[in-house]
């Protein structure tokens, strides 16, 4: 990767700033502190690519104060191809942060992103192959962390080492392999159970070969035994049918013979039909005479019937008309009850006058005391309720008093019993002792006094002003004069008098009330007088009505009964056409029936001379036949049965050779597959850290050390040298861990490097670090051809400055770009080529590459 451009917006100090790497080669960034040059040659490429942030700050705090929104645009090239990385952050309400790559299409810029931050970031992670560690690790060397590598663990070092030599990749083939070998194993067990089953399936070949010759000579012999049945069969079926066309021809005869019964049946029937109409119709007519007067009396029953139907509406019309008026009457009645009641009222109220009105006086004078009472009642109550609470309060008062009368009188008894001590003791002069018990006891001794006199002097004025108030209260309550009893007996009381009260209220209206009452009484009593006299006259044509229709049911059962001779009367004309037309055809019948039983009597006796005979043969010719019939299909049965068991047997031996076919084949077909998964199992051994990435590590670290002591020796003059211990035997235990050790050697021997003085250890850092980056640009698709150094001479001797200068020269031209970050002047024109980076009276950046 070769950086191109930087371009950035709000990063930390740096308001803007644009710079142009295009034609940088080997180059000396020089600027005043807190301009921003290793933000923006080291943080803001990192933060483009991985979104890391600087000493582990947020990403908020990269944005530049006053600001919300930052962004850094990092182009480069990689693989022949120009990228752009964008990322974005905004602190605007929740934040908001945006990711966007893009590759260079001739003259336009199309867009690689994925559908989201973490997806675009995993592709820029696949396209360059490196983390931010491995990054930083191996082309940056940020200020103050020349020993970015040299300082991780043994262990990390050799992850690094690992990744710059792109040994993931291993990881991820090995991955592949052991993929295929879990499918192609896979396949194998599949093909190995699927020949098992095989196997199954071919079990007992040869037995199943021979119950299928068995088998077949069996229906052979059984086809031959059904033929000659089958003929047998034949003959028995021919003399059968022979026997049931003679049994066929004597049925017909005794079918005969019952056809012309059903007729002869028939026939006599019909004639007793016809004889018994002739003899009705002759009753018929002999009553002729006696039917003209039954009718001619029908006719008169039936007039008077229809008079008195006439009648029978009336008499439904009187008898509702009476019902409503005895109806009327009743509530008559009731009216003139109900009014002499009131009357009556109306005149004992007017009676008792004088009394109504003392009672309505009394009513009034004990109202106007109850209202009194009600007021006094009130005060009473709220006195009461008052007298309440403060005799809570003074049983409170009472006890918080009683409280510290205890407390004290504790106290006193404590310092008593610890004031004994001073008569127990054995002191010469108790003032001037210095013992500890003794002086809690003087003190004890002094504080009963003060405690004694604490009780004497003890007293609530809360006790004494809730007393004096209950005092008080209590004759407040006897100056009101409030009896509850006396206020319960007057309200008794004035309920009692109070309907009478209201009677007396009512007495004004109550004489012209009577003169109305009097008025409806009389015209209930003249309403009453003409309702008697419409009874009256309804109830005489009631009964009358009554009496004329008593006979009408014994007319009605007449009638029903005379309506038989008027039905007779209109069979006489009929009755003359039988007896002229109906004997001729009884004649005729009675001469056809005689013929038919004689006929009928000739055949059965025919039928029955021969049938017995006929039959027992036709019995004996269908026993034969159904024998032969039986034996065919049980044999036809056995026959199917042979058959069905071939077939069963044909078809598991065809199975059989498909299954020894298929198994054939699959034995052919696993022999190449084994061979393939025996190829992929020792790619997952190859593949392994114990395999070919161990073998590039092995080959490597000879070459990195190379290039290490190449550069170490410009930078020491020959004084230091270095060499990488990837292995190291384990202290606990037996076996070794895989690290990667730095052992330093100078003209006095070998040590660690961590042993070595700081400037020595900035020398051996950095002749590492490039060692690493040139390591990385020599590999095939090497992916970073730059090399960042920040403030790294800066604790360096003017002598050993110069060397380290000399040796990244020597350095340079193995990389694109290398560009050494310093505030020194005397280091601009150190490389050759300089880019100038100061700050503008507006606060932004101005670049000049030189």
């Amino acid at each position: 990767m070769i950086p191109l451009r930087i371009k950035i917006q709000n990063l930390g100090a740096i308001p803007q700033a644009d710079i142009d790497l295009t034609s940088v080669g080997l180059c000396s960034l020089v600027g005043p502190n807190g301009a921003g040059k290793s933000t923006a040659l080291t943080w803001a490429p990192l933060f483009a690519l991985y979104g890391e942030t600087k000493n582990g700050c947020s990403v908020d705090d990269l944005v530049r104060r006053g600001t919300t929104e930052m962004a850094v645009e990092f182009d480069f090239e990689h693989h022949g191809d120009t990228y752009k990385v964008l990322r974005t952050r905004s602190t605007k309400g929740r934040g908001k942060s945006t990711l966007e790559l893009q590759k260079q299409a001739g003259d336009i810029w199309v867009s690689e992103s994925g559908a989201s931050i973490a997806e675009t970031q995993e592709k820029i992670n696949r396209l360059l192959g490196l983390d931010a560690n491995t990054m930083v690790s191996s082309s940056m060397i940020l200020q103050g962390k020349s020993g970015e590598f040299t300082a991780k663990s043994k262990g990390e070092r050799k992850a690094i080492l690992a990744q710059i030599l792109q040994l993931d990749q291993y990881g991820d083939l090995q991955e592949k392999a052991r993929a295929k070998a879990a499918v192609l194993k896979a396949e194998i067990d599949k093909v190995n159970n699927q020949i098992e089953v095989l196997n199954g399936r071919l079990t007992g070949m040869e037995e199943t070969e021979a119950d299928y010759q068995a088998a077949k000579v069996e229906l052979d012999i059984l086809a031959a035994a059904v033929a000659i049945d089958e003929i047998e069969l034949q003959k028995a079926d021919a003399e059968l049918a022979r026997v049931n066309a003679r049994v066929e021809q004597i049925d017909k005869l005794f079918a005969e013979a019952d056809t012309i019964r059903a007729d002869v049946i028939r026939k006599t029937q019909d004639r007793d039909g016809y004889l018994k109409r002739i003899e009705s119709a002759k009753k018929i007519l002999d009553q002729e005479s006696e039917i003209t007067a039954r009718v001619a009396e029908h006719e008169q029953v039936k007039e008077s019937i229809t008079v008195l139907k006439t009648k029978q509406q009336r008499y439904g019309q009187v008898l509702s008309e009476l019902s409503k008026a005895k109806t009327d009457m009743l509530e008559v009645d009731a009216a003139v009850a109900k009014v002499a009641s009131q009357i009556l009222s109306v005149k004992t109220l007017l009676t008792n006058t004088e009394t109504l009105k003392t009672a309505a006086a009394e009513y009034d004078l004990l109202a106007d005391k109850l209202t009194k009472l009600d007021q006094l009642h009130s005060q009473y109550v709220e006195l009461g309720r008052q007298k309440a609470e403060t005799n809570a309060k003074l049983l409170v008062a009472k006890n918080e008093l009683t409280s510290k009368q205890n407390k004290l009188k504790m106290q006193i008894e404590n310092c008593a019993v610890a004031a004994t001590m001073l008569q127990d003791c054995e002191c010469v002069d108790i003032e001037k002792a210095n013992c500890k018990f003794l002086a809690n006891a003087k003190q004890a001794s002094a504080d009963q006094v003060q405690f004694q006199a604490d009780l004497d002097a003890l007293k609530s004025d809360d006790v004494d002003m809730y007393a004096d108030e209950l005092l008080l209260m209590d004759e407040q309550i006897q100056t009101l004069g409030y009896s509850p009893e006396e206020h319960s007996k007057s309200r008794t009381e004035s309920m009692r008098l109070k309907p009478l009260a209201d009677q007396y209220a009512q007495l004004s209206g109550k004489t012209e009330l009577l003169v109305t009452l009097s008025e409806t009484e009389k015209g209930h009593w003249e309403r009453k007088s003409s309702l008697e006299a419409k009874v009256a006259e309804l109830q005489a044509e009631h009964d009358s009505l009554l009496k004329e229709l008593s006979g009408l049911s014994a007319m009605q059962d007449k009638l029903q009964r005379l309506e038989i001779w008027v039905n007779l009367q209109q069979q006489i004309p009929a009755a003359r056409e039988i007896l002229n037309t109906t004997q001729q055809l009884a004649d005729r019948l009675g001469t056809e029936i005689t013929a038919g039983t004689t006929k009928a009597d000739e055949l059965t006796e025919e039928y029955l001379s021969t049938v017995s005979g006929v039959k027992d043969e036709q019995k004996t010719a269908q026993e034969r036949s159904e024998e032969l019939r039986r034996g065919v299909t049980l044999k036809r049965g056995q026959e199917n049965a042979l058959h069905a068991k071939i077939g069963a047997l044909e078809t598991k031996i065809a199975d059989m050779q498909m299954a020894g076919e298929e198994r054939k084949r699959l034995v052919a077909e696993l022999e190449p597959q084994t061979k393939k998964l025996v190829r992929w199992q020792t790619l997952v051994k190859a593949f392994g850290k114990d395999g070919i990435p161990a073998l590039i590590i092995e080959n490597a670290v000879p070459e990195l050390e190379r290039i290490a002591n190449e550069i170490l020796g410009q930078m020491s003059a020959g004084k230091h040298h270095l060499r990488f211990e990837t292995q190291r035997e384990l202290k606990s235990r037996e076996g070794v861990a895989e690290a990667l050790d730095i052992i330093v050697g100078d003209w006095s021997g070998e040590r660690p490097y961590e042993t070595f003085s700081g400037g020595e250890q900035l020398r051996i850092d950095l002749a590492i670090r490039f060692a690493l980056s040139e390591l990385l640009a020599r590999r095939a698709g090497s992916k970073v051809e730059w090399v960042v150094i920040d403030e790294a001479l800066s604790n360096q001797d003017a002598k050993h400055r110069q060397m380290v200068v000399d040796a990244i020269k020597n350095v340079a031209d193995r990389f694109k770009k290398v560009i050494v970050i310093t505030h020194d002047p005397e280091l601009m024109d150190a490389f050759g080529q300089s880019i100038q980076f100061s700050i503008k009276e507006d606060n932004t950046r101005e670049v000049m590459v030189a």
